[in-house]
């Protein structure tokens, strides 16, 4: 592969090599991977969250539910 510098002087880039284009492959499922584990993890934190609301409102409902200042 080419240089920038190769490529501003107008030399023509020679093709890449196999092992070049496997480093590459290489790269972008590294990247990928990376992305997948963003995402789980940002998944999970909203379905913690979700869970964390969920368990608030049912608190709130209990008190509400068992206060007696409202049978008064």
């Amino acid at each position: 592969m080419a240089t920038r510098a190769q490529i501003e002087a107008g030399l023509k880039p020679a093709p890449p090599s196999l092992e070049q284009l496997e480093l590459l492959v290489q790269f972008a499922r590294n990247r990928d991977s990376k992305a997948d584990l963003k995402l789980s993890a940002a998944e999970r934190e909203k379905s913690e969250a979700s869970a964390g609301l969920a368990a608030a409102i049912a608190a709130r409902d209990h008190f509400i539910a068992n206060d007696p200042s409202r049978l008064l």
